[in-house]
């Protein structure tokens, strides 16, 4: 057998090279599904949290379009009053106020109480075509209501309220559109800073935190999908590290999303993740209360293509990545668990 390696080392020292070529090309192939399966479900994730605000917008936009329209028709209603002027300064301090103060939050009840109570000022001053909706919103009460009313004639006050009610509704309306606007500009932040590609060849100092907020952030709906609690507990003394950004992120996103998965089964979870630092370390501990992992196993789960779970959903990958990329930056992964108590803890020399 020697002699027989002896008389074809060339051919054997090509097969073995071969060999390892194509290992490397299948392990490359492999991580690059991994890194397409894990961006398909983000790229779901993200255009579900995208929708929704994108679709208040245009709702928002064409209620506002709408009041917008009926501004001539109120024109020349509002025109034709004959208010003193110091009750117009009392109406429009009136109305200034409520506007630049946040009404108070209330329940289902208590807005449903609010809204009959007013319904019912309007039907007692005969005007019963008037929509409560914008003074509810705003908090309106009977008391502020009679402020109109004694600033006014009986036929002055329709005019002086659908001009009211006009106005809150499209403040109501802009409002929405600039907070679904700023959610929307939220989420393209967390996108941007989440696929940060590495400008530099060396590697910049990174918060650890940021990073772990925009990856919560792109994960958002598949943690309301498993009705998944988040609790957060940063040391915000934590120093930064020198680290590439985007693969930080790889780490972040492969832990939480395995924690995800793990409590997906009991239909609900909490997920809690907690920073501290010492002289050497910066340390960051993610706990989830999912089905744990079995003892049996526990030592494989860094092996690369180990996996649990079903074909189709992961290709056992993701924590081989999170060590490599740990051992890269001279850091260090470690795992406890029992079932209903998993914890990941990721040291970072300082």
């Amino acid at each position: 057998m020697n002699a027989g390696i002896g008389k074809h080392y060339e051919l054997i020292e090509a097969m073995v090279h071969m060999m390892l070529s194509r290992v490397r090309e299948f392990t490359s192939i492999q991580q690059q599904n991994e890194k397409m399966f894990a961006l398909g479900k983000l790229s779901a994730g993200l255009a579900h949290e995208l929708n929704n605000p994108a679709a208040a917008i245009s709702r928002a936009a064409a209620l506002l379009q709408s009041q917008v329209s009926q501004l001539p028709h109120l024109f020349k209603e509002i025109a034709g009053l004959r208010i003193a002027p110091e009750k117009v300064e009392k109406i429009s301090e009136l109305i200034v106020r409520k506007i630049n103060t946040e009404p108070a939050t209330l329940t289902m009840m208590q807005k449903a109480e609010l809204e009959d109570e007013l319904t019912d000022w309007l039907y007692d001053n005969n005007l019963k075509d008037t929509d409560p909706e914008g003074l509810v919103e705003r908090g309106f009460t009977r008391d502020e209501l009679d402020v109109f009313k004694d600033c006014s004639s009986s036929e002055e006050l329709p005019v002086l309220l659908e001009w009211v009610s006009n106005y809150l509704v499209t403040n109501k309306m802009a409002e929405d559109i600039r907070t679904s606007s700023e959610r929307i500009s939220d989420l393209v932040g967390a996108v941007k800073n989440f696929t940060f590609m590495d400008k530099n060849a060396d590697r910049q100092l990174v918060d650890v935190h940021a990073g772990i907020r925009n990856t919560i952030t792109m994960l958002k709906f598949k943690l309301k999908k498993g009705n998944i609690n988040v609790i957060e507990h940063y040391d915000e003394s934590v120093p930064k590290i020198r680290a590439f950004p985007g693969e930080l992120n790889q780490v972040w996103t492969n832990i939480i999303d395995n924690a995800i998965d793990a409590m997906e089964i009991n239909g609900k979870g909490t997920l809690e993740i907690t920073s501290s630092h010492d002289a050497r370390f910066v340390k960051i501990s993610i706990k989830d209360d999912g089905t744990g992992i079995p003892e049996n196993i526990k030592q494989n789960i860094f092996t690369p293509f180990f996996t649990t779970k079903e074909m189709g959903k992961g290709s056992g990958l993701g924590l081989d990545v999170v060590s490599r990329i740990m051992s890269q930056h001279n850091g260090e992964v470690k795992v406890k668990s029992e079932p209903g108590a998993t914890e990941f803890e990721i040291c970072f020399p300082v």
